[in-house]
């Protein structure tokens, strides 16, 4: 029987990101961002910093496979099993392919299942690919709100990861439901 898709993403979805970058940033730049500091999703525009210095961070974050430190979000596991018996897995990040090995290794360290891992390169974006793709989605699980928004206007559910870097100032869509966890994930699903 065929099974429609649910998109999801990696970082601050999946593996909480954060923890690991802020760690690696304190340390790299000699700063002590917290988690509500993080109040814009790109780290370079929080520390005012410029984007040359932060991809110098993140070669080096490469370089020594701290990807594989990431950890899982609470119940994030069960959730995703549960979920792959009612839906296909499409694990859509905007990671770039250059990270495509590492991620691979870091999702079967994990036993994250999924049907399909896409990753994005630079200009590239998610609801495009999709859509290119053809992937049938019932809902994107995310954590960024420009994704949720442009997957949301297009009358798929986007289920948002509620996070400081996300806060909208307006009412969001009426396809974008806000979490706080797994746990209310499922209830939507």
């Amino acid at each position: 029987m065929f099974k429609k898709y649910i998109g999801i993403d990696i970082d601050g979805v999946i593996g909480d990101s954060d923890k690991i970058f802020r760690k690696h940033i304190n340390k790299h730049f000699d700063v002590n961002l917290k988690r509500e500091d993080i109040v814009h999703f790109y780290y370079d525009k929080v520390m005012g910093i410029p984007e040359k210095q932060m991809k110098k961070f993140w070669d080096e974050f490469t370089e020594k496979r701290y990807w594989m430190d990431i950890p899982l979000l609470q119940s994030v596991k069960s959730s995703i099993d549960y979920l792959s018996e009612k839906y296909s897995i499409l694990i859509i990040t905007s990671r770039n392919n250059r990270l495509r090995d590492i991620t691979e290794e870091w999702l079967n360290k994990n036993r994250i299942k999924h049907e399909k891992l896409i990753l994005l390169e630079r200009q590239e974006n998610k609801l495009t690919r999709v859509l290119q793709e053809n992937y049938d989605l019932s809902a994107i699980i995310e954590d960024r709100l420009d994704v949720a928004e442009a997957f949301s206007r297009e009358g798929i559910k986007a289920i948002l990861f509620n996070y400081q870097w996300n806060k909208n100032p307006k009412k969001d869509h009426k396809n974008i439901i806000r979490v706080n966890g797994w746990r209310e994930v499922l209830h939507y699903l």
